[in-house]
Order: C-alpha cells, then sequence, then structure tokens
C-alpha cells in the first residue's frame, strides 16, 4: 500500500486512479474495479489509460511490473527512525 501511494505521488494519480491501481495490485480485473466503484468498464479503462500515460507503462502489466519493482518502503522507514 505504501509503494502504490508513492508510485502515485510521483506520478501525479488522482486518488481515484490510485485506488484504481491499488485494486489492479491486488489482482482485481477492471470489470471487478467498474463494479466495485459503482461505475461503467468505460471509465475504469479511462483511468487505466490515464495511469498508464503519466507512468509511461505501455499495459497493465507493465504498470504493474513497475509497481512491484519499487523497493520496499516500510524497510526503509524504519531505517531511518532508527
Amino acid at each position: 500500500e505504501l509503494a502504490t501511494q508513492w508510485f502515485a505521488l510521483r506520478y501525479g494519480l488522482t486518488p481515484t486512479e490510485t485506488e484504481v491501481l491499488k485494486a489492479l495490485s491486488a489482482g482485481a480485473r477492471p470489470g471487478s474495479v467498474a463494479e466495485q466503484q459503482g461505475v461503467a468498464i468505460s471509465t475504469v479503462r479511462t483511468q487505466i489509460q490515464s495511469i498508464r500515460a503519466k507512468s509511461g507503462a505501455d499495459s497493465i502489466s507493465e504498470l504493474l511490473r513497475q509497481l512491484a519493482v519499487l523497493p520496499p518502503l516500510i524497510s526503509a522507514l524504519r531505517m531511518d527512525i532508527n
């Protein structure tokens, strides 16, 4: 979750785009994201397209790979506290 928030801040995602990204990273399909948010699938597809454009990802898979390769931020924060 912290990595997703950092990713969202880095690429200037809107709160709704961030929620879509969180759902996708948890394994949700675009159709189920639309259902959960009470919006049309076309809305979610537009949001995914916007996230991809902002991050430079060519696909949802690439987007999730970018998110997956982020270093573990919690560990980094704990080290800074000590």
